[in-house]
């Protein structure tokens, strides 16, 4: 045995725990320029199938990416067309909403003329209204009753003291039509003015039975003074007074009536007896008639 093969006896002496190595032989190199290897070929093959899925999915895109570029053409041409709509709709609108404003405008200027033609119609049947009923009024005035006093006188003159003094008191319809439901009522007094006298019974008269007078008749009062004791007469110490008129003799009175349009009417009176005239004249107030002209 040489000195190597020693050498290694003694390392396997001295170490002999060691596992055994086991010797791989190396792979024999290839030239360049020899076949390829099976993974290579693979890889070459994915990346071919790569390729190819690459392109048919560039492809399915375009596709795709032409139908979607079509369905928004067609989508863009509705849009348009709902827009032109719309704007037409708008336009129709505002046509409809002119038209319609135009209208009411009309009918505004026909009401109006209505309103101003009823007006007018109005104040026409007013003035027909008034104008009837002026002439009715002027009718009634000319046709109504017309009750008054016409003449006063002393019954039994001479006048002297201690005597009673009679007066009678004539009042007449002068109207056209008869007068109704005639009523008179008639106070006599001496009195140094009208101030004096007393008118609590004027308004409705209280005395004689109520009559008819037809137009163109005449009914009579008599009063006699003084009213409490007429059998005595005036004494003779006032008797000097009156015929020195610082006192006066008065009859006052009123007559009431209707017409035949169913209104009432009133008239008052009031006398006094004048010496230097040897008669009555009328007062200076306290005559008048009611202002009813219906």
């Amino acid at each position: 045995m040489d000195a190597n093969d020693d050498a290694e006896h003694d390392a396997l002496q001295v170490d002999h725990n060691l596992l055994p190595v086991a010797r791989i032989p190396p792979e024999p190199r290839q030239e360049q320029g020899a076949d390829l290897s099976s993974f290579e070929r693979k890889t070459l093959r994915v990346g071919w199938i790569g390729l190819i899925v690459g392109f048919a999915s560039l492809l399915a895109a375009s596709v795709a990416a032409f139908f979607v570029f079509g369905q928004f053409q067609e989508m863009a041409h509705q849009t348009s067309l709902l827009d032109q709509s719309f704007e037409q709709a708008k336009k129709d609108s505002a046509a409809s909403g002119a038209a319609t404003a135009n209208q009411l405008a009309t009918m505004q200027q026909q009401l109006t003329i209505l309103q101003q033609q009823a007006r007018a119609a109005r104040d026409s049947v007013n003035a027909i209204q008034q104008q009837t009923e002026a002439s009715a009024a002027a009718t009634r005035v000319d046709q109504r009753a017309w009750l008054g006093p016409k003449t006063f006188a002393i019954l039994n003159l001479p006048l002297e003291a201690n005597k009673p003094i009679k007066i009678g008191l004539d009042y007449w319809n002068s109207g056209k039509t008869p007068a109704l439901n005639v009523s008179g009522f008639a106070q006599t007094g001496l009195y140094i003015s009208a101030t004096q006298l007393n008118f609590e019974k004027w308004g409705e008269p209280l005395e004689n039975a109520r009559s008819i007078m037809f137009s163109g008749t005449g009914n009579h009062i008599v009063r006699q003074f003084p009213p409490e004791t007429p059998s005595l007469g005036i004494p003779a110490p006032v008797f000097a007074e009156f015929l020195e008129e610082k006192s006066f003799l008065y009859i006052f009175g009123n007559l009431g009536y209707d017409d035949i349009f169913g209104f009432h009417h009133w008239t008052h009176f009031c006398m006094r007896y004048s010496i230097p005239s040897k008669g009555f004249v009328y007062c200076e107030t306290f005559n008048e008639a009611d202002k009813e002209s219906r």
